[in-house]
């Protein structure tokens, strides 16, 4: 994690999605100088007085911790400054709008974890349709990529028009397509078309969010919740006292799993339509 010298917060607010099972209790904060805790509830802020509230004291705040994918798409909503790092949910996030703002963010999935599966399953050259704004990720993810024995070809994308063509392009040259990216890629008529052109070509999608997998990407990355409750805690007690993350998107640490469409894997392996 690369760190701004100049800087020192009074105080920093961590916002932890709430989630079943989740507490905050055990995160280590109790008496931590410097850190304001809150339960992130959706529900709670579709009062806009609640919202109102929050938004505001967060604006004013000498940084923003954001843990979950929830959080971080109220807080890309309802922030427009200030000093934001989002732990997870960064697919959340536009990434024109993050370099705009000058906020960092830390990707739910560590470099390797979708090319650990590209080399079981054999697939040796990887297309990535990467989101503007998500360029600070790349030499971590090619650098993984030669560690592993495997290719990557990185097509840019900056709006809805650059998409076609990329994808298209990358689908003639490559075993899987991974989406690396904001909204552009994994939400709407985007995400739409890299579905269709995935079921079309038999060509394997991996996407950053689990419940991409329902929509028909072949693997998402599912992050162990605890452990981005606990790397969001940790985060911020460092954050109180040091420097503040430099903008962009780095790849994560913090453990999961692969979700993976158990319905294609069967249906594409045993060659039904």
């Amino acid at each position: 994690m690369l760190w701004t010298p100049a800087w020192t917060a009074a105080e920093v607010d961590l916002l932890v999605e709430a989630r079943p099972g989740l507490s905050t209790a055990g995160l280590g904060l109790g008496g931590a100088d410097g850190v304001r805790l809150r339960a992130f509830d959706a529900g709670e802020l579709s009062d806009p007085i609640v919202s109102g509230r929050l938004s505001a004291r967060l604006q004013a705040s000498d940084g923003v911790v954001a843990v979950g994918y929830e959080t971080a798409s109220w807080v890309a909503r309802e922030l427009e400054g200030g000093r934001v790092h989002f732990v997870g949910g960064v697919s959340r996030l536009s990434g024109a709008a993050l370099k705009a703002r000058g906020w960092s963010g830390e990707l739910s999935f560590p470099a390797g974890a979708f090319l650990d599966l590209a080399r079981r399953e054999g697939w040796r050259r990887v297309g990535v349709l990467l989101a503007a704004g998500y360029e600070g990720a790349e030499a971590a993810l090619r650098a993984a990529a030669a560690a592993r024995g495997l290719s990557v070809e990185v097509r840019t994308v900056s709006s809805r028009r650059d998409i076609p063509k990329a994808a298209q392009d990358l689908a003639g040259r490559c075993s899987a397509l991974w989406v690396l990216g904001d909204p552009l890629l994994t939400r709407g008529a985007g995400f739409d078309y890299l579905v269709e052109l995935s079921l079309s070509r038999r060509l394997p999608l991996l996407a950053p969010e689990p419940g991409m997998v329902d929509g028909g990407a072949f693997a998402a990355w599912e992050p162990d919740q605890e452990e981005a409750a606990a790397r969001g805690a940790a985060l911020s007690k460092g954050l109180s006292g040091e420097g503040w993350p430099a903008s962009g998107v780095r790849f994560g640490s913090v453990a999961g799993r692969l979700r993976v469409n158990e319905v294609l894997r069967r249906r594409w392996a045993g060659g039904g339509g």
